[in-house]
């Protein structure tokens, strides 16, 4: 997607971003995944100068671009005149601060109640990328962000991600969740067991307002990292398959799904269908994406990769 400069453009999800290097890329909200030497995920607030591959994040991105003579002074002050700090300022941070500035809160308005409430949300562009698994799965040296991106309404109880949150249509009737024994039970769960209790009332959300199948598929997903973490394999294999499910779900219908969303799904078919088992799908949807001569390069290189790891497995 061409991104013109000095406009706020408004970019879906898993959207390459064409922006001229040295340009200053200014993201308003949402995130911006930039593809280089290292992965690097900027989030919202976050200016940095236009290098490698740009996509946008899972939940899309707000973004604004400028070359250096168009920058405002506020701005260009800060990247290129940035203030100095010494090193030992750094270095002598209470740790207790420098976890709370990893959050902020966000006010909010229930789409189905209308409940106005403050939502935590993780900066992300606080965040260090330490990994990336072969399921696209980002693991960060601060924190799980997955622990902390799903938003509940307190008075209601409707759950969404985050950045979904407020963008579904208003719902008129009540949803009927089944969250009162989440609730009881909460203070007996670990933090990864009240974070997948959380998925499956957005799951139960998700399927009252009919969401679409990719949507189901990713907290399926979601949940079965979760399930993981906390040792319970069994469970996370059952995620994972109605994971798949759902994704060859959207893939067989997917004139509503962009370009770069697809070529996503395809890899994901191709990953959860390996790790499964199921080696044909896997070969079948690797070589699909591969083909795809618009698909993203660094999928594409994944794509090789995990079919190189996949024949000599046989």
């Amino acid at each position: 997607m061409l991104i013109k400069e000095a406009q706020i453009t408004d970019v879906p999800a898993n959207t390459r971003l064409l922006v001229d290097e040295n340009k200053y890329c200014v993201v308003v909200n949402g995130t911006v995944i930039v593809k280089g030497a290292q992965t690097k995920q900027m989030g919202a607030r976050s200016i940095f100068r236009a290098g490698g591959l740009l996509y946008s994040g899972e939940e899309g991105c707000r973004i604004i671009v400028f070359g250096e003579e168009q920058l405002p002074e506020n701005i260009r002050q800060k990247i290129i005149q940035p203030p100095i700090t010494e090193n030992h300022t750094e270095n002598c941070k209470d740790p207790q601060s420098v976890t709370n500035n990893l959050f902020y809160e966000k006010k909010v308005s229930c789409p189905v109640c209308g409940t106005s409430f403050n939502s935590r949300r993780v900066r992300l562009s606080k965040l260090k990328l330490i990994k990336q698994d072969p399921d696209l799965r980002m693991h960060y040296q601060e924190l799980n962000p997955l622990l902390y991106n799903v938003t509940i309404c307190p008075e209601c109880s409707y759950a969404n991600l985050n950045q979904d949150f407020e963008r579904v249509s208003s719902v008129r009737r009540p949803l009927n969740l089944n969250a009162e024994k989440r609730r009881s039970d909460s203070k007996q769960l670990t933090e990864s067991e009240m974070a997948a209790e959380n998925y499956q009332l957005v799951l139960q959300c998700l399927e009252k307002i009919g969401s679409p199948a990719d949507k189901l598929a990713r907290i399926y997903l979601y949940l079965a990292w979760l399930y993981e973490d906390s040792g319970d394999e069994t469970t996370g294999r059952e995620m994972r398959q109605k994971a798949l499910t759902y994704y060859k779900k959207a893939y067989s219908t997917s004139s509503a799904i962009n370009s770069s969303q697809l070529h996503q799904i395809t890899y994901l078919i191709a990953e959860l269908s390996s790790q499964l088992g199921n080696k044909k799908d896997a070969y079948d949807f690797f070589q699909r994406l591969i083909r795809e001569k618009d698909a993203a390069p660094w999928l594409v290189k994944l794509a090789r990769e995990r079919l190189y790891d996949l024949r000599k497995r046989v």
